[in-house]
């Protein structure tokens, strides 16, 4: 649901429960950066994470302007608004603030889930200020409620941000027309009623009467005592009496702008194209474009003019324009339109819902995409985004276009050549480089195989959607922070080099006798400390020059020598360094 499941997760209710006694709420309110202060309130359901919650209602309670990098704000709107529309107090906007969770995606961002709505649609009257003890009440229950309330900040912070009001406006709007201004709700609701009707006639264990069943899904019902006890709203008298009392309001009856006429520059672009969003719209003071190239990432919202330099036609003729560089197989995106008084948008259901753009890409001919490089052994060379030093694999698109390696596989296995697929949206530009991990850690994010390379020697494959082998290779014993590779760079065979992580395998790094076993020259010691004697078999009968590269082929040093030579290597790191002699090659280690 979210592309992780890992993350920091947080059930926002008390865990001794909430009652009239309560102290302590899930609301959201900066207690300080003592996680205790927190514990009462909430219950963390992932290993660690306190910290982050931490940092969410900091942020919330002092750099609200920062909250769109922790919170995803377009989702915790729509649950605010959902729970104020359908009278839902047993919710964060009620007296306990609680009955909702928060997951932390890989991005960074909150995203706040609804849950337990049991007591929906006015069944529970505690708004926290106050009780609403009739369903008249309850059908005028204030659009705002908490607007001004610290102890609601997810309500009073967000809602101060002009924008982000105007978006909750549209979003309880957007919900009262289409689920209770035109009486679909009620039609889905005789459906469902008709569906559980002969199981609830025959429950021996309910708790009400086949009659209140009947009768309460229009009118109200009194049930008497108990935690759920007096008068429970029908549905119908409720939400049809609260549809027609919020959309009278002003703010619901203000001009919004209309959006129209949305069109890409191509419907069907390639990938490495630039493309121009423009749209028809009226009544605005300002347009935006909000697009992802992820289902599980946080849209990116960008300004639209209506200039007319942005391919949008004539300076203020209505209609808008944006361009987005296509480098992925899809575009999810929404247009957001909004004036002083409302906002808009497009399709309405956004960020739930979004339009699609779907890319295309040149099928790559032979060649085009190679396997470049491997480390099957990784000690010291570089560190995935988590600071382990696993092996890796190099790939690499000798051509100029973008290969999309949705349903590409790679596979140390011949017998299983779907061993490792490649997750949609994997797109590889012309001339470039794309790392895998192989590690079998597919639970750490960005690319990495449910294998590890055996540094004893095995193969490697590369393959198709149509399970043809692109590209493969076999090696032998591979020695630690030396990696195997093409040279020349993208089409020469497999040699042993110093590695070239994510760069091109260059003639100042390829050998193929990093390990040579009878070099002219030594160094001593090795390993060394400090610098080393670089020390000759035989009299030079020229001078030679001398290079040492580090494992990812950075030149410490490069001189022409006539005879034995001492380097100082006191300010280089420790690891592995490559001594070249001519197209000689040895291995000395830095302690």
């Amino acid at each position: 649901r979210f592309g992780s499941k890992n993350n920091t997760f947080i059930k926002c209710n008390p865990p001794a429960g909430a009652g009239p006694q309560s102290n302590d709420f899930p609301n959201l309110v900066y207690l300080g950066n003592d996680s205790l202060e927190y514990y009462d309130a909430y219950e963390l359901k992932s290993d660690a994470g306190w910290q982050e919650l931490i940092d969410l209602c900091d942020t919330l309670a002092n750099h609200t302007d920062a909250i769109e990098q922790i919170l995803d704000v377009d989702r915790a709107l729509w649950m605010l608004a959902f729970d104020n529309v359908t009278v839902n107090l047993d919710s964060y906007i009620g007296a306990f603030a609680q009955n909702y969770y928060l997951y932390r995606s890989h991005y960074g961002q909150f995203l706040p889930v609804v849950w337990d709505l049991n007591e929906s649609f006015g069944v529970f009257s505690q708004t926290g200020t106050g009780n609403l003890n009739n369903t008249t009440a309850k059908q005028q229950m204030s659009h705002l409620l908490h607007l001004n309330e610290a102890n609601y900040p997810l309500v009073s912070k967000l809602l101060s941000v002009p924008m982000y009001k105007r978006m909750y406006l549209a979003h309880v709007k957007t919900i009262l027309l289409e689920n209770f201004e035109n009486g679909s709700y009620l039609t889905k609701a005789q459906a469902l009623q008709s569906t559980i009707d002969a199981a609830v006639q025959a429950d021996q264990n309910k708790f009400y009467t086949y009659a209140n069943f009947l009768t309460n899904l229009t009118n109200d019902v009194n049930v008497g005592g108990g935690p759920m006890g007096g008068s429970v709203p029908g549905i119908a008298n409720l939400m049809d009496g609260r549809a027609s009392y919020l959309l009278g309001l002003s703010d619901f009856q203000q001009t919004a702008p209309v959006i129209s006429d949305i069109a890409p520059s191509n419907a069907t672009p390639v990938i490495g194209q630039t493309i121009t969003i423009t749209a028809s719209v009226s009544d605005a003071n300002a347009v935006y474009l909000g697009y992802r190239s992820d289902k599980f990432a946080p849209f990116t919202r960008i300004q639209m003019y209506d200039d007319g330099a942005h391919n949008d036609g004539a300076a203020n003729d209505g209609i808008y324009g944006a361009d987005l560089n296509i480098n992925y197989s899809f575009i999810q995106y929404y247009l957001y339109a909004e004036n002083d008084e409302a906002g808009m948008f497009s399709p309405q259901r956004a960020e739930h819902e979004y339009y699609t753009l779907t890319a295309t890409v040149s099928n790559p001919t032979v060649g085009d995409l190679v396997i470049n490089e491997l480390m099957a052994s990784n000690d010291a060379t570089v560190a995935d985004q988590d600071g382990e030093y696993d092996d890796w694999i190099e790939l690499y698109n000798n051509s100029g276009s973008s290969i999309d390696l949705e349903g590409y596989f790679l596979s140390d296995d011949a017998a299983d050549l779907t061993k490792w697929a490649f997750p949609a949206g994997t797109i590889l530009d012309g001339n470039s480089y794309l790392i895998v991990w192989a590690d079998n850690d597919e639970e750490q994010s960005g690319l990495h195989a449910n294998f590890k390379l055996s540094a004893a020697g095995e193969s490697l494959f590369l393959v198709d959607p149509a399970g043809n082998i692109v590209d493969e290779v076999s090696f032998v014993d591979q020695t630690t922070d030396i990696s195997y590779g093409r040279y020349p760079n993208g089409t020469g065979s497999f040699q042993t080099m110093p590695p070239t992580f994510g760069a091109e395998n260059s003639i100042m790094t390829a050998t193929t006798e990093v390990a040579a076993e009878n070099p002219f020259f030594k160094a001593l010691p090795n390993p060394a400390e400090g610098s080393f004697l670089l020390t000759f078999d035989e009299a030079l009968p020229h001078e030679k020059t001398v290079s040492v590269y580090s494992a990812n082929g950075k030149i410490m040093y490069q001189n022409e020598v006539s005879g034995d030579t001492r380097i100082d290597v006191s300010a280089w790191g420790p690891g592995l360094y490559i001594i070249r002699v001519e197209n000689t090659f040895l291995r000395v280690v830095v302690l």
